[in-house]
């Protein structure tokens, strides 16, 4: 926070002046953007939502009948509100997105709240600082964006082991030696809770984090899945991520359940990278937990990998695939292990239309997700319509 304050104090102070004249623009998945005509002030809204019908196929170990094998289901899958903008200045960014369909509330949260952050300049060029409820910088396929997905679903190694959002602080410069520089750097610290907890507890943790990038080719879109640019020239990114979680409550870290007994030490680990050209899109990531201290029979130290593709046809239609999987350390708890056992691969393959890009698309998924030994498996099919307005 003392950083955050050091920003806002060496950014242009606010001046007390007549109200500017504002106007109006916007576009199809842009949102509505109200700016003031000196642009000191800026506020964006845009919204977003997804139907969606799932066919679910159960292996019969799993039901208690056999007509309890199949499952359907609709649902608005979720529902987004953003509001953000700058203030100020237009470096001085701030942001706000509530998520409030049945499905968003996940862990037993009670709050909508999933963004809630400002983001300003600190002091040289390029070093920045941001503050609040946001996206912790730890894996790549975690931080891009829940729209710019290829399939309907994040990878089963995602869901377990990444850090997902929590509350703190980061300092992080996008090009570490200037405009040109292919290096970047993101250095935080949170909590280590997750997000929306209220209740304190004994005893004090917190989560630490840093993550390297380097784009060796030059700029390219990581932060959204597949080449829908169909990019003339390659692109590539490579990541390296670590972060240390002291006295978490949490199950997964900064997901999930939470302990019974006694909080663990969480250390984790990622390496990733992504690859673009010509409408050719390549992912893939290995994520690593370890367990300290004292061990807890509720643990999930593991490790999962993840490789996905997908093959952008112009005009907008886009087949990917996708292998993933999730193995419990031996040192986990019961749960974790019988999970992993139960489901511990996943085989998933997909078909976009792309409509308005990312921002209007129709996307169907087949979802796997297997014993190790690839016996057994419990089946999602999965048709959504993904709009941004």
């Amino acid at each position: 926070m003392l950083a955050l304050a050091l920003a806002l104090v060496l950014a242009p102070a606010a001046r007390a002046a007549d109200p500017s004249p504002a106007t109006a623009a916007g576009g199809a998945g842009q949102g509505l953007t109200l700016r003031t005509d000196d642009d000191r002030y800026a506020l964006k809204l845009q919204t977003r939502m997804v139907p969606r019908v799932d066919l679910v196929s159960l292996p019969p170990e799993a039901v208690a009948a056999p007509e309890e094998a199949t499952l359907t289901r609709a649902t608005i899958a979720t529902a987004r509100l953003w509001l953000g903008g700058h203030v100020f200045d237009p470096k001085i960014q701030y942001m706000t997105q509530l998520a409030y369909a049945a499905r968003d509330y996940r862990d037993g949260t009670i709050s909508p709240l999933f963004d809630a952050y400002v983001d300003a300049p600190l002091g040289r060029r390029g070093l920045r600082v941001r503050a609040g409820q946001y996206f912790v910088r730890f894996d790549r396929l975690r931080t891009v964006r829940e729209f710019a997905l290829q399939l309907t679903d994040r990878p089963i190694a995602v869901g377990e082991l990444t850090l997902d959002r929590d509350v703190g602080v980061t300092l992080y410069d996008d090009a570490l030696f200037g405009d040109e520089s292919p290096l970047a750097l993101h250095v935080g610290l949170f909590g280590g809770r997750g997000i929306n907890q209220v209740d304190a507890r004994a005893p004090a943790g917190g989560l630490a984090v840093a993550r390297v990038e380097l784009r060796p080719l030059g700029p390219i879109d990581d932060d959204s899945e597949g080449d829908l640019q169909n990019r003339a020239r390659p692109g590539l990114a490579l990541g390296l991520g670590g972060a240390w979680n002291h006295n978490t409550w949490r199950t997964r870290s900064t997901t999930g359940g939470a302990f019974t007994d006694a909080p663990v030490h969480y250390a984790h680990a990622v390496a990733d990278a992504i690859f673009k050209w010509r409408g050719l899109s390549l992912a893939g990531e290995a994520l690593l937990r370890t367990q300290h201290g004292a061990p807890n029979p509720e643990g999930r130290p593991g490790h999962g990998a993840i490789v996905q593709a997908g093959y952008h046809f112009r005009p907008g239609i886009e087949p990917t695939a996708r292998w993933s999987r999730v193995r419990a350390a031996p040192d986990a708890g019961v749960a974790f292990r019988d999970e992993a056992a139960a489901a511990g691969n996943e085989l998933s393959g997909g078909l976009n239309w792309y409509i308005n890009g990312h921002r209007f698309k129709l996307q169907t998924s087949g979802i796997g997700r297997f014993t190790p030994d690839w016996e057994r498996a419990s089946l999602t099919f999965a048709t959504q319509l993904d709009a941004s307005f």
